[in-house]
């Protein structure tokens, strides 16, 4: 689970798209984390929203498996007396990644959508980086954004 806030798509009903963080809900208004500034969207004007609560991690798995197979490949040609050794490790770390990055690609995200699974807008707030709205005293244009690529 990503320690910021939720990445959220949303449309408003004029056709707007917004994509960002969500930050906090403060009073009834949706606080979303853009690319350059924050965004501002009142509840009453969310046609759609889409929190992408989890993604899949198979990239990630593949390049670590890859990584952690080097030394095992280092060690076959530079110590030839273990190179059976080394081969036995790296193919245990090739099929342990392997499998893991298998199953990962097989996983879909956790995604939550308004309207579909959220019924009331104003449960949205457990989505954002700040849950029980924004703490007092906080600058929320000098927060750095944490988005999902």
């Amino acid at each position: 689970m990503n320690p910021y806030g939720s990445y959220a798509e949303l449309m408003t009903v004029s056709e707007r798209v917004v994509i960002g963080e969500a930050l906090a809900v403060s009073e009834d208004t949706l606080l979303i984390l853009g690319a350059v500034n924050v965004e501002k969207v009142s509840l009453k004007h969310i046609k759609q929203v889409k929190f992408i609560i989890t993604r899949n991690a198979a990239d990630k798995y593949l390049k670590a498996t890859a990584i952690l197979t080097i030394p095992a490949l280092i060690g076959i040609v530079a110590h030839s007396d273990y190179s059976g050794e080394f081969a036995a490790l790296g193919l245990v770390t090739l099929g342990t990644g392997g499998l893991a990055t298998l199953i990962e690609s097989g996983r879909k995200g956790e995604i939550k959508t308004y309207p579909g699974e959220i019924i009331d807008l104003s449960t949205i707030s457990e989505y954002c980086r700040f849950p029980q709205g924004l703490p007092s005293g906080i600058d929320v244009e000098s927060l750095k954004g944490h988005l999902i690529k």
